[in-house]
Order: C-alpha cells, then structure tokens, then sequence
C-alpha cells in the first residue's frame, strides 16, 4: 500500500491510499493546494496520473523518472507557475502530456525528445510568448497537437515534416501574423488545423505538392496555398 500526501486550499491535510501494483491515479477536482509524489518512486506499473482541476502552485514530477511504463499525465486547470519535464525523459512509453490552463509563461519542451511514444501534447492557455517545437522533431507518432490561446507570434511547424501520423494541429487565438504550412505537407492523416483568424499571411517555402494531396485539414487555406504556388512562378 502507498499513501499521496496532500493539503488542499482550506488547509487540510489529504491522505490518498492505492495498492502497489496500482496502475491509474485519478485525483482530479480535488480542490489540492500541494501534493507529495514521492511514494510513486515505487510504484513502477503507474501508467497514468490525472491531476487535473485542482489548485497546484508547483509539482515535482522526480519520481515518474522511475516508473518505466507511465503513459499519461494530465495537469491542466491547475496553478502552475513553472514545470520541470526533465524527468519525463525516462518516461520511453509517455502518450499523453496535458499542461493547458496554467500561468506557466514559459516551458521547455526539451525533455520530449526522448518520448519517442507520444501521441497527444496539449499546451492550451499557458502564457506562452514563443515555442519551440524542435523536441517533437522526431515525434513520428504525435497525433494530436495543440497550444491555443498564448501569446504566440512567430511558429516554425519544420520540426513537424516527420510527423506524419498528425491529425489535430491547433495554434488558434494566438498573434501569429504570418505562417509557412509547406513543413506539413507530409502530414496527409491533417483532418483539422486551427490558426486563427484570416489576418494570418498563409506561406509556403517548400516544394510544390499536387492540388489533391494538399492534407483535408489544409483545405480551407488551400487558395491562398495555391496562391503562392503561382506567386513563386513569377
């Protein structure tokens, strides 16, 4: 048996009991101020750990370094004003990282590099003035991506050419002025892309695509693709 140890913003203190082989932790909408994950260090089939909804001003994610089959971590509508992924890089079989909703105004996104499994980021109303998307360059199962609703102005998809399971790709309430999509004409699984409104100058320095292979999600920027394509020709 292992014991979380919490404080929730009235004050109290907060025990949460699961067996050792436990493999999904759910403590959402739990009202917590603070969390002790240091027991799950020796919980090595933890797979899967919702945090969401509570009121965490800091978390230490350490402990997950160990537990070699994690998957899923979900702590959006929290507090958090910064985040250290650094120990998710041993996480080999992470799928899904969920940090939307929280003051974090930066994060490094570093550490995902070696999260070779991942499939669903979400970074959704963070604060954000700028990402960097070099660590998913590798992510070839990512599916699904999304960091809305930032301050956002400049995006470089290249590190995205490889991604080509990608279906979901939002960026839209951000103050993005002008955008390449050529680094996503590989992503032909593309059913939605969100940018924002049709201020955003659509560019695209890559090679010419067929018409018909330009990706579904792409199709309502297709025009102005096409427009480009003829402007490249003068």
């Amino acid at each position: 048996m292992i014991v979380l140890k919490g404080k929730d913003i009235y004050g109290k203190e907060r025990e949460y009991e699961f067996e050792d082989e436990v493999e999904r932790i759910r403590l959402a909408h739990e009202s917590l101020a603070k969390i002790n994950l240091t027991p799950l260090g020796k919980v090595r089939k933890i797979r899967k750990l919702n945090l969401e909804y509570n009121k965490l001003k800091d978390i230490n994610l350490t402990q997950l370094s160990k537990c070699e089959d994690f998957e899923a971590l979900h702590l959006s509508e929290n507090e958090l004003k910064k985040i250290n992924l650094q120990p998710l890089s041993a996480c080999k079989k992470l799928r899904w990282l969920d940090v939307s909703y929280n003051p974090l105004n930066e994060i490094d996104l570093t550490p995902l590099a070696e999260c070779k499994e991942l499939k669903r980021l979400g970074i959704n109303q963070v604060n954000l003035k700028e990402i960097d998307l070099e660590p998913l360059a590798e992510s070839r199962k990512l599916e699904s991506l999304s960091f809305e609703d930032n301050y956002i102005k400049k995006v470089d998809l290249k590190p995205l050419e490889k991604c080509t399971k990608l279906r979901f790709l939002s960026m839209s309430f951000n103050r993005i002025e002008k955008i390449d999509l050529a680094p996503l004409a590989n992503c032909k699984e593309l059913s939605y892309l969100g940018i924002g409104n049709g201020k955003v100058k659509i560019e695209w320095e890559g090679e010419k695509i067929r018409e018909e292979e330009i990706p579904k999600g792409m199709e309502y920027y297709k025009e102005k693709i096409i427009e480009k394509w003829k402007e490249s020709k003068k």
